[in-house]
């Protein structure tokens, strides 16, 4: 029996940037979103902080009346066929904002929704990441945050 092949990713981030843009993203919908609830979550960022610090693959969710943003962590490599390879590769850590209507009245969905536009557009412009929707999903993309990304191919017995 012959022995295969797999790519492995490992990346390293800059905690530092990480922890700055999820400072800012919270502290945007806390302090200037209006949405009712948001003000609480200042209190989570010091455990997003952690999280982000140790680079640990565990999610956090946060809600407030008519919203919900969860932050993925970083999650372990996750096999993918590439080019008919076998790749494992590290997913990039992103937060998922999504929108909760249940109960809300129109006026309220559309200021959630332009609030979260706008926030999200800031967050691409000013540290550069990739914003992909519907949901709102907010990408620390490897290229912009990765202080270190090695790539070793392993044996499979």
């Amino acid at each position: 029996m012959a022995a295969k092949e797999a790519s492995v990713e490992l990346v390293n981030y800059h905690v530092g940037h990480i922890s700055e843009a999820t400072i800012v993203l919270i502290k945007n919908f806390a302090e200037y979103s209006g949405i009712y609830g948001t003000s609480q979550w200042v209190g989570a960022i010091v455990h997003l902080l952690r999280i982000i610090k140790n680079q640990k693959p565990q999610e956090y969710s946060l809600r407030a009346e008519g919203i919900e943003i969860s932050f993925s962590g970083f999650q372990n490599p996750r096999p993918l066929i590439k080019k008919g390879s076998l790749v494992y590769e590290s997913k990039e850590p992103r937060f998922i904002i999504e929108d909760k209507w249940d109960d809300l009245l129109p006026r309220q969905r559309t200021r959630i929704a332009r609030v979260t536009y706008d926030i999200a557009g800031e967050m691409k412009d000013v540290f550069h990441m990739r914003v992909e929707y519907p949901p709102y999903t907010l990408i620390f993309p490897k290229q912009e945050f990765a202080k270190e990304r090695v790539v070793f191919n392993a044996a499979i017995l």
